[in-house]
């Protein structure tokens, strides 16, 4: 087996699904913190109306993402890479994929248990997955603060590794992902 090139770029789909969802939970955390200190109020019900309308943007997208991957793999892993680093990146991608797929499911579970149904921008009303029950609202409002939290873990271990890779070991796996490196080799599939 020949060993990856040290830089070998992401194609420009899964760069836009990874940048996109970067932003996008970027923004839902500082609004969940905002929203769930405010009093009732018409603002903090558009907050929450807004942070329900992402939530299922991002469960499209994670769904989208995840069909991309599966028949678009990614290239291989830098060069030079020892073998539990390769596993650690693997893990961490997985639990990713799975906080990105949770998070949103628990935040309309959630939803659906007070409740209030999820209207996404106030156009598609989602169907309730679950009855209306404050023990179930309580339950899963720990489940949705959990994956939450664990996803922001998974993300800083994730970008801890990036600059790590990019600052110490100037192995090119910054690059891979950054909207403008570049360009594809010829006869390359898009990833």
């Amino acid at each position: 087996m020949t060993a990856a090139p040290k830089h070998c770029p992401y194609g420009a789909v899964a760069k836009s699904f990874h940048w996109l969802m970067f932003f996008i939970v970027g923004g839902m955390f500082p609004l969940g913190y905002v929203m769930s200190d405010m009093a009732v109020s018409p603002q903090k019900l558009q907050l929450y109306s807004w942070h329900k309308s992402f939530g299922m943007v991002l469960l499209l997208l994670a769904v989208l993402r995840l069909a991309w991957r599966l028949f678009h793999p990614p290239p291989p892993l830098a060069s030079g890479a020892p073998p539990i680093e390769r596993a650690a990146a693997h893990g961490v991608h997985g639990l990713l994929y799975a906080c990105l797929f949770a998070l949103p499911i628990s935040g309309w579970l959630m939803s659906s248990a007070s409740g209030l149904p999820v209207v996404a921008f106030g156009l598609w009303q989602m169907p309730n997955l679950i009855d209306a029950n404050e023990t179930d609202r309580l339950f899963l409002l720990q489940v949705h603060m959990s994956i939450g939290f664990s996803l922001l873990s998974l993300l800083t271990a994730h970008v801890t590794a990036t600059l790590y890779h990019h600052l110490y070991r100037r192995d090119g796996t910054l690059r891979r992902m950054l909207p403008f490196s570049a360009k594809k080799r010829k006869g390359s599939n898009e990833r």
